[in-house]
């Protein structure tokens, strides 16, 4: 497998790069990005590891390889401004087996995981201090809110999952028990 590229085939940029050079999340034809992208055309991103995190140890601090097709970004220097709402971001995201998103905190958006394939251990912990361990199989969902953290660790067959990312409103009530 390749290290970098546009995301077409086999090529994967390295997702330090990606984000420090802020690359461009659709390479494709831009008059159309607001009602069409291609997927060869999408920034294809490999993670090594996904949220790093050098104040943990094992699966909290992140390990193994995490390979994201960007579908949007409305993010910082990457944002493509085709989005009207709250929308921060949608990534196809696939962990290697035994591969882990380090544990990291969610200060201005909120994540949705919905499983595609494989299986994930998430372990996240509530506004309220609470930790909470959830094992998801295909067809279930994660969601974390902002001032919550959360990390996961992909199964033997490793995972797939959507994550959809969505800035936070300012004054918005915490809501499900995670105040």
């Amino acid at each position: 497998m390749g290290v970098e590229g546009t995301g077409a085939g086999d090529s994967w940029l390295d997702g330090e790069r990606f984000h420090r050079e802020a690359l461009p999340v659709h390479t494709g034809d831009p008059s159309v990005a607001h009602l069409l992208k291609r997927g060869a055309d999408m920034a294809h991103v490999a993670y090594r590891p996904s949220h790093p995190n050098p104040g943990e140890q094992g699966v909290r601090a992140g390990q193994g390889t995490s390979r994201c097709v960007w579908v949007c970004s409305e993010q910082g220097a990457q944002a493509e401004g085709i989005s009207e709402s709250c929308l921060d971001g949608i990534i196809d995201t696939r962990l290697d087996p035994g591969a882990s998103i380090g544990w990291h905190l969610h200060d201005r958006t909120e994540e949705i995981y919905y499983l595609i394939g494989g299986s994930l251990t998430v372990t996240v912990q509530d506004r309220s201090g609470r930790v909470h361990l959830l094992e998801l199989l295909p067809g279930d969902s994660h969601r974390v809110g902002t001032g919550m953290r959360h990390g996961c660790l992909a199964g033997a067959d490793g995972a797939r999952f959507l994550c959809v990312m969505s800035a936070a409103h300012a004054g918005t009530a915490p809501t499900g028990g995670d105040a």
